[in-house]
This record gives C-alpha cells, sequence and structure tokens, in this order.
C-alpha cells in the first residue's frame, strides 16, 4: 500500500513531538506492515485547527494529488487535525475515495465503522486537548502582561522582545523605532501619510513584515497606543486591576506628539486614507461658482491623456443650494493644466516672496483623558462590588478605590491649559517651499495647509480683480478663474506694499 506520511509542528505549543520523530515512527510503521512511502507532507508551524485542505503540504495532496497514495498515516490522530469537523470531514473524503487513514501508535483502522467511530473518539479528545492548550496560553500571557511583561506573538512595530530575568519584554527595536518616530514627526510638519510611505519605501525601510508601507499599515502605526507602550489587544486597551491603561513597554513616542499626530489625522478627515497616486491638484480647494466642488475627469482619445475638471453639480438630479430646483449646473469643464497653472500662478505671483510661516499645533497641558480614565475606573469598581461581580475582599476593594481616588485628586489638582495652533517660521519662502515639494500629493496637501484658500471657477469671464474678496474690480479680460488667498497672507502683502510705497 502506498502510504502519504502527514507530519505537523503545531504554532501553538511546544510540547509536540519534534518532526524528525514523528517520520520515524511512521516509518517504522510503514516497514513492520510492508507498505511504501511515497511522499511526505510536512506542515510545520501550522495549528491543529486548520483545516487539512488548507494546510501548505498536505492541501496538495487531497486536492490534485490522491491518486498517488492509498494511506494517510501521522504520528497521532491529533497530527492530521485537532477539529473533529475537520477530521470527520476527511473520513468521509477518504470513505468516498476509497483511501485508509491511519495512526502510527494508536489501534485504529478507518476501514469498517467501528474503527471510524474510534478515530472520530480521538479526534474529539484532540479538540478538547487543543481548546485546552489555547486556554492555557491565553491565560498565561493575560498573567504575563499584567506582570508588563510579554506574553508572545508578533510584537508591535516599534518594539521588539527581550529576554530579562527568565522572562521576555518588550524593548524600542533599534531600527523600527525610529521609522515611528519619523513617521509622526513628518506628519505633524505636514507632511501627507502617502508621501511618508512612499520615502519609507524609496528608503527600503518597510514593514515588519518585509513589505512596502501602504497608507492603511502607516494609520495603525500612528494611531496605535502601543506607542504610548500602552498594551492593546484586537484594537483595545488593555487595564491594569485598577481600570488604568497597562504600561508594558518604554514609550517610543512622547504623549504630547501622539496627541499631535491624533489632532492632524482628525482634522484631515477621511479623505487621505482613501487618497491614491494622481490626485487632482485642486481637490479640496477648486469650486464652482455655483458652490459645489471641483472633481477632475480624465480620458484617453486619440493616445492622448485628457484632464479637466468638472463641477460635482453637473451629474444628473444634483442640485444646487442656491437653485434646488436646476436638474443640474452648466458650468463647462475646464482643462486641469489650464485650472492648474492660473491657480498656482496668481498664488506664486502675489506670494511667493514672502516667507512661509506653518501652522503648527501646540497640545496644552491637558489630563482630561487620563483623568476620565480614572473616573471610569472608580465608577465599574463600585458597580462590581454593587452587584457582587467584585473578585476580591473589602480590604483590596477600599485599597482599590483610595489608590483611584487619590490619583483622581491629583489630577483635578494639575494645571490645565488650551490646545492651541501657533505660527512658526520656516526661514523659506513660499516659492522655495512649493519648488521643493516632489509629489502632487504634497503640492495638494500644502494648498490644504492655507486655510481658506480657494479657486473658484465661473461660467462667464469675471472681471479683472485683486486676489483680496471684496475689493474693487475692473473690466472683464474672458478668464473664467478667480483665485483668493488667505487672510494671513493678505495682510502680509499689504504689509508689504505699505513699506514699499
Amino acid at each position: 500500500m502506498r502510504v502519504l506520511g502527514v507530519v505537523r509542528l503545531s504554532r501553538e505549543t511546544d510540547e509536540s513531538t519534534s518532526p524528525e520523530r514523528q517520520r520515524e515512527t511512521v516509518t517504522k510503521w510503514a516497514d513492520l506492515h510492508g507498505h511504501t512511502i511515497v511522499g511526505w507532507a510536512e506542515d510545520l508551524d501550522v495549528s491543529g485547527a486548520v483545516s487539512p485542505w488548507e494546510r501548505p503540504q498536505l492541501g496538495p495532496w487531497l486536492r490534485e494529488r490522491s491518486g498517488e497514495f492509498d494511506a494517510l498515516v501521522a504520528w497521532k490522530v491529533d497530527r492530521i487535525s485537532r477539529r473533529l469537523l475537520h477530521f470527520a470531514s476527511l473520513l468521509d473524503w477518504a470513505t468516498e475515495n476509497k483511501k485508509t487513514v491511519a495512526s502510527a501508535t494508536e489501534p485504529i483502522d478507518t476501514s469498517d465503522r467501528f474503527g471510524r467511530l474510534i478515530a472520530q473518539v480521538l479526534a474529539m479528545f484532540a479538540e478538547f486537548e487543543r481548546d485546552a492548550i489555547q486556554e492555557r496560553v491565553l491565560d498565561g500571557r493575560d498573567k504575563l502582561r499584567e506582570a508588563g511583561r510579554w506574553g508572545g506573538g508578533h510584537p508591535p512595530f516599534g518594539y521588539q522582545p527581550v529576554r530579562v530575568d527568565g522572562g521576555w519584554r518588550l524593548e524600542p527595536h533599534p531600527d523600527q523605532a525610529p521609522i515611528v518616530r519619523e513617521m509622526v514627526s513628518r506628519v505633524i510638519a505636514g507632511a501627507s501619510v502617502l508621501s511618508v510611505c512612499r520615502s519609507l519605501n524609496d528608503r527600503g525601510l518597510l514593514t515588519r513584515n518585509k513589505a512596502e508601507w501602504t497608507a492603511s499599515s502607516a494609520f495603525r502605526v500612528l494611531r496605535s497606543r502601543t506607542t504610548l507602550g500602552q498594551a492593546e489587544h484586537k484594537g483595545e486597551v488593555l487595564k491594569d486591576a485598577d481600570g488604568l491603561p497597562r504600561r508594558i513597554a518604554e514609550p517610543i513616542v512622547l504623549y504630547d506628539d501622539w496627541r499631535r499626530v491624533q489632532k492632524v489625522l482628525d482634522d484631515r478627515g477621511k479623505a487621505e486614507k482613501v487618497r491614491t497616486h494622481g490626485a487632482a491638484l485642486l481637490l479640496g480647494v477648486g469650486f464652482c461658482e455655483c458652490g459645489q466642488r471641483l472633481y477632475r475627469q480624465s480620458g484617453v482619445s486619440s493616445g492622448k491623456l485628457y484632464s479637466y475638471y468638472v463641477c460635482s453639480g453637473r451629474k444628473r438630479g444634483k442640485r444646487t443650494e442656491d437653485s434646488p430646483e436646476n436638474p443640474g449646473c452648466a458650468n463647462k469643464p475646464i482643462a486641469a493644466p489650464i485650472l492648474d497653472d492660473a491657480a498656482v500662478g496668481s498664488l506664486l505671483l502675489m506670494t511667493g516672496d514672502l516667507e512661509f510661516q506653518e501652522k503648527r499645533f501646540v497640545p496644552g497641558e491637558s489630563h482630561a483623558d487620563e483623568l476620565g480614565q480614572v473616573e471610569q475606573a472608580l465608577k465599574e469598581a463600585r458597580e462590581e462590588w454593587d452587584l457582587g461581580l467584585y473578585g476580591g475582599d473589602r480590604q483590596s476593594y477600599l485599597e482599590r478605590l483610595t489608590r483611584l481616588s487619590e490619583r483622581k485628586a491629583k489630577l483635578e489638582a494639575m494645571p490645565q491649559t488650551e490646545d492651541r495652533w501657533e505660527m512658526v517660521h520656516t526661514g523659506e519662502t513660499i516659492r522655495e517651499m512649493w519648488d521643493g515639494l516632489a509629489s502632487v500629493e504634497e503640492r495638494r496637501a500644502f494648498l490644504l495647509s492655507l486655510n481658506d484658500f480657494r479657486v473658484t471657477l465661473h461660467a462667464q469671464p469675471v472681471r479683472t480683480r485683486s486676489l483680496f474678496p471684496g475689493t474693487p474690480s475692473g473690466e472683464a479680460t474672458g478668464g473664467r478663474v478667480s483665485v483668493d488667498i488667505p487672510h494671513d497672507l493678505q495682510q502680509q502683502v499689504l504689509e508689504r506694499a505699505a513699506r514699499t510705497a
């Protein structure tokens, strides 16, 4: 009989017999019964909960090479599967395909119903054992987290497990932690998440899995509290015995910087999360005179790419705020290069030699988050006691309340200042900043950072005018574009004009 040897080593425990020992036992069984081993399906670091058909080695044998063997033989039934449902399905498949399933160390014979029943009972016990192992592993990890130790698994990006005093702790990774700090500092400085990803990828600074950075993977790092040294599980911050965030490592990002990043990402909204390469330069700052946003529409004709800005109100059924009965805006599209050049040219003509002042978020001294966590922990502790759910005795309960109450009083006594924005001198002119931006996404982010910068596409030619809204207009010139610049830049232009008058 042709035998396919099945070997599996679980990633959940080190108690399993080694692959070498499993192969040796199966080989002796085949020799004893006069069978020939025609191949091996060796799945290492694979959980017993994985279906046999989905395993990297065994799966292809079952799906594509079933004609090459007559029996599947493993050291024990649990090497084939630790899920009763999966094992029962495999037995049904074996019956239909005239195959035998055997164990080299257990007396099972799947050629009759009684033998199949015995095999299923063994598989059931294997599943119970798997669940028990999983519970022990999870319970052990919880206890390690409570002690400030690392319970195993993939460490969060920026950290590495280090053996300390017979256990494991997380410490900042010498290569990854600087990447996290760079991501944080660049986003705070105004760079888009996509531009940060491209910069890291271009320099070969990849993710933990050696994959290129994407917006979603970068957002996970920037949003995660693990960079503060706090323990997370499935996106939730784990708490200590007092109900406060559990610290498991040294922070690699300062809390104030982490708050800055959250503020920047919140202000940018969801648009950047889904932005891809080829974003329109004026998306978000370009508007039709009807009030609707402009979007870019591209197409190919005679092998040439054409791009236009189109009013979003042109779609049938789209009503403008001023004309709810209007079936759609009639404003004609404009070639994207023309509108881009007009907008940027106007901006640089008026403000290009002014120093660019970066708007930077300065977090105040606020303890509201931690105070809220302490108050919630106090509330939960009292509720647990009132409902009889508190796990300790009265003394431990009172000690917990005392610690939390003292922490609450200390936080309430600390000074509180409001968050604010401040303008920071950069030493570069607006033109120098613009010329130094390499991509459309970065330049678009720069325009979005200029509060109240607005480009308007008109249906009819507009009169020449200054870039300041509300000032006298000149004669009509045939142009359909007007540009408004931010108030602070208007003031700088006026001050410069007054000095040179």
